[in-house]
């Protein structure tokens, strides 16, 4: 049974590129253009969910609140870990504060990622 991994990406290369390599390793992916298309998801796609991914967050700290917000809507109870894939220069320290992972762009590796999204879904 696959894992499902909700991904917010509006690049249609980068969620091509992320579903074929997520698939490979045994995972469903969901994907957004962004965190205000969270209503778009429905309510039984919620309780399967097993992570997210967004690429390119400009603000953590409003995406996490947005995220426990749309959970505590649909009856989610358990939070979901996130994994932020961000921009060369943003601080990664402060960016942990929000995210359960980070991945610098300049730094992407494709096993970091998939080694991370295991890691973050057992």
């Amino acid at each position: 049974m696959f894992k499902t991994i909700l991904l917010i990406e509006k690049d249609e290369f980068l969620k091509d590129f992320f579903t074929r390599v997520l698939y490979i390793d045994g995972f469903e992916v969901i994907y957004l253009d962004s965190a205000d298309d969270l209503e778009k998801v429905q309510e039984s796609v919620v309780t399967d969910l097993n992570m997210v991914i967004i690429d390119e967050c400009p603000d953590p700290g409003t995406f996490t609140d947005i995220l426990k917000d749309f959970l505590k809507k649909n009856n989610r109870t358990k939070p979901l870990p996130v994994l932020g894939v961000l921009s060369k220069g943003t601080d990664p320290e402060a960016a942990h504060k929000n995210f359960d992972a980070v991945m610098i762009k300049d730094n992407f590796n494709i096993q970091l990622l998939t080694d991370l999204v295991e890691r973050l879904t057992d």
